[in-house]
């Protein structure tokens, strides 16, 4: 952890974003005009087919209505599902506030459909039902596009740094990423911090969600609104820091990765093979791979597995590891095995 926040503070300012996302501070608002609409375009434009299904998700507030007005001022001509989620966390009064301003801004425009989706519980969801209420929705579409900004990534990060990571994971948010069910999620907006979306907006009419202010309301919350607003008091370049580190992950994954691949003999049906290697880091990388191949995704479980195998190591040609939870590990003639 130490020598990641080492990188964190210390990390040069790179430029790896295409030439047409410039970091030298807000665009002029004529810049930004044309900047979005064409970001968006130059996303999207690629992953469209005629029978594409596309759904923009959109809450009200600042940054969604950033990217549906780019959708409103460009030339795409593809018509689009504005899909607005109630989670019936707020007022009725507050609800139609969101819905009021996008009907707004979409109610000249042929492309849009309005999907309004609410929660059919009378209580609130918890974030993890949430976020899997909304997913079952848009699994139905070939792409979601959502407004995540630079902003977000940069507590992402953070939050991942917190709850303990691996440096494959430590990337911000991926600007293209498949999901379930052949769902692409676009986020065309991921390079941008959030300020030039407020000013990109202008005097278009939204609605905040006024919990996203809330510190006891989440972990992203306190570091949106406490640890983030400290640290730029400390250091007024801290996006340029992530940004730095980003590349830096990004160029270590892309390596990392290339190694795991030249390794692919570990992936050989549901066993690793571990015939007479030496263990390092990729080696560890590997077996996290295989195992959220076949048997689990949780970190906490895999580092109890692998902390337990490598102390097994050794005891010879021949053990079994009983980790829990009906999870077996066994070793013989150099392969391991894990069975449920």
């Amino acid at each position: 952890m130490r020598i990641l926040l080492m990188m964190l503070l210390t990390s040069p300012i790179l430029s790896f974003l295409p030439s047409t996302i410039l970091r030298t501070g807000l665009r002029t608002k004529t810049s930004l005009s044309s900047t979005l609409p064409n970001l968006l375009t130059s996303t999207l434009t690629p992953h469209l087919s005629p029978t594409s299904r596309i759904a923009l998700s959109c809450s009200g507030g600042i940054d969604s209505m950033s990217l549906l007005k780019s959708y409103i001022t460009s030339d795409i001509k593809h018509p689009i599902d504005v899909v607005h989620f109630n989670h019936r966390t707020r007022s009725s009064m507050e609800h139609e506030r969101d819905v009021e301003c996008i009907s707004n801004l979409i109610s000249n425009d042929p492309r849009c459909t309005l999907k309004v989706i609410t929660n059919p519980s009378s209580s609130p969801f918890t974030q993890t039902l949430s976020s899997s209420w909304r997913k079952k929705h848009l699994s139905k579409y070939s792409i979601i596009l959502t407004a995540h900004h630079f902003s977000d990534s940069i507590e992402s990060q953070i939050l991942k740094l917190t709850r303990g990571t691996s440096i494959l994971n430590l990337k911000g948010i991926e600007r293209e990423k498949y999901l379930g069910g052949g769902c692409l999620y676009l986020r065309p907006f991921v390079h941008l911090n959030k300020e030039e979306l407020r000013e990109f907006l202008g005097d278009v009419e939204y609605n905040q969600d006024e919990s996203n202010y809330d510190e006891e309301k989440g972990k992203r919350n306190y570091v949106r609104n406490k640890l983030l607003p400290i640290w730029k008091e400390m250091d007024g370049k801290v996006e340029e820091r992530f940004r730095g580190l980003e590349e830096e992950v990004e160029e270590i994954g892309e390596f990392l990765e290339s190694e795991i691949i030249k390794r692919s003999e570990l992936f050989e049906g549901e066993e690793f093979n571990v015939v007479g290697r030496e263990y390092d880091y990729i080696d560890k990388l590997s077996f996290r791979r295989f195992t959220e191949r076949y048997y689990i995704s949780s970190k906490p479980i895999f580092d109890k597995i692998w902390e337990k195998i490598k102390s097994s190591i050794g005891k010879g040609p021949k053990w079994s590891l009983d980790l829990g939870g009906g999870w077996i590990v066994k070793f013989e003639k150099g392969v391991i095995t894990v069975t449920k």
